[in-house]
């Protein structure tokens, strides 16, 4: 069920990438680190990559358009 509601919110959002964030060192339900998170977070670059988002600079462009 969990499985099924994160593919439906996936596919309702059209990502252009997962990335996979471990909630917690033991492995435990409904148990989240914050701390461990946010380190994820900081280490993928993902938060970075946010802020380059907010400043306007969210274009994707296809190569072929790109190599012209």
């Amino acid at each position: 069920e969990s499985l099924n509601k994160l593919m439906k919110n996936l596919y309702s959002t059209h990502p252009h990438f997962v990335r996979c964030i471990i909630p917690n060192e033991f492995k435990q339900p409904g148990e989240v680190d914050a701390h461990l998170v946010l380190h994820q977070l900081q280490c993928n670059g993902v938060l970075e990559g946010i802020r380059i988002c907010r400043k306007g600079f969210p274009n994707r462009i296809v190569y072929g358009e790109f190599k012209q």
